[in-house]
């Protein structure tokens, strides 16, 4: 089953507008009433606007993130240009292309309620159940929820005459990348226990802690085995650092705990106090390669992939795997991230395979700058 996208003439309201399907020919329609029932269809409207309008209650039309990528953002990306009808002719291909992708490799039915893709894909790939003590089953739970954040957000204004402007790495090769990572097994979970309770590592003062490599090695060493979460306390930061990677900032919850990806990136450059943790096993996800097309479209069903595996298994957000692969991406873009800042850059954002900094739309410099440092750049206009 492939999908169609639509755009009413007025933005905010449902009514009269172009619809184009599967990448065929766009057409004119007078309301919601001249659609194919039979297919699926991608609104190109802000959810408010889709909320107020009530069509999440109509199961053939689907918002406009369903499939991750809002159209708007899409044609932005990779520099679509035309009329309405143009545009979502060439939009229509790149989605029916991915549903195609989504229906044939990885099972799913598009006529699934689920609000996104990523969610009716959550239900394919189903984690380990959890085997914990009683004991401690509830500090495990707390560590692993305050582990896990999916986008990291920069402080301060934004410079005059600036906008946030993002770019992506490579979707279906950065998908590929996080899904080979090792992940938890949420199996056997057992504490960590540090010698004296606690212990102090990173940078102070711009001086590596005494003991911090000696710390971070033997963790790694233990990085393929167990998987990591440590309570943490970051005493110090460096202002230049602190400007786009303050712990925390963006989260949906206050965060005390970081797995050790997340632990490793800190201490690079913050001063951190760890107070014990909690380890499980690692596996690695099956049969990914097998599932990851080399297309555009297929590069964004990927996206759908491991963004589904981060989804929260419970209803307070507990999931070892998504907490881990989140962190795996967070460090990939605060790489990036730091690069741009460093290059003069504010950081608005960071996560999910994006970086987004606050720039003149007519900086000549951004995307050489973006390619440095593996970034996508913005099409030639």
């Amino acid at each position: 089953m492939a999908v169609g996208v639509i755009r009413f003439d007025d933005p905010a309201g449902v009514g009269a507008g172009w619809a184009s399907y599967n990448g065929e020919s766009a057409f004119r329609i007078r309301s919601i009433g001249d659609l194919d029932t039979s297919k699926q269809w991608i609104v190109d409207m802000i959810y408010p606007a889709y909320r107020n309008a009530k069509l999440w209650n109509i199961p053939h039309i689907k918002r406009m993130d369903y499939l991750r990528v809002k159209p708007g953002a899409l044609a932005l990306e990779l520099g679509i240009d035309g009329n309405t009808s143009t545009k979502l002719e060439k939009l229509s291909g790149i989605y029916g292309k991915t549903a195609q992708i989504l229906t044939e490799k990885y099972g799913i039915d598009l006529a699934d309620p689920s609000p996104t893709a990523s969610h009716a894909l959550k239900s394919k790939n189903p984690p380990p159940t959890c085997r914990v003590s009683p004991k401690f089953a509830d500090a495990v739970a707390n560590a692993v929820i305050e582990s896990t954040q999916e986008s990291q957000n920069g402080t301060g204004k934004s410079g005059a005459g600036t906008v946030p402007i993002g770019a992506s790495y490579p979707r279906g090769a950065y998908a590929a990348y996080l899904l080979s990572q090792p992940v938890p097994t949420n199996v056997d979970w057992s504490p960590v226990r540090l010698g004296g309770g606690s212990k102090k590592i990173g940078v102070h003062n711009g001086k590596s802690v005494r003991g911090t490599e000696d710390f971070i090695e033997k963790l790694k060493s233990r990085a393929s085995e167990d998987a990591l979460f440590f309570e943490v306390t970051v005493l110090s930061m460096p202002a230049q650092f602190a400007k786009h990677s303050t712990f925390g900032v963006g989260a949906n919850t206050a965060r005390r705990w970081a797995t050790l990806p997340e632990i490793v990136h800190l201490s690079n450059f913050a001063y951190l106090e760890l107070s014990g943790g909690f380890r499980t096993g690692m596996t690695m996800l099956d049969q990914v390669s097998d599932h990851i097309d080399p297309t555009i479209s297929g590069g964004i069903a990927a996206e759908i992939d491991w963004v589904s595996r981060c989804l929260p298994r419970t209803q307070d957000g507990f999931n070892p795997i998504g907490a881990y692969l989140r962190a795996y991406d967070r460090v990939a873009c605060a790489s990036a991230a730091n690069e741009l800042a460093a290059a003069g850059y504010q950081i608005a954002s960071f996560g999910t395979g994006r970086v987004f900094v606050y720039a003149n739309p007519n900086d000549s410099r951004l995307d050489e700058h973006f390619l440095r440092v593996g970034l996508m750049p913005r099409p030639i206009t």
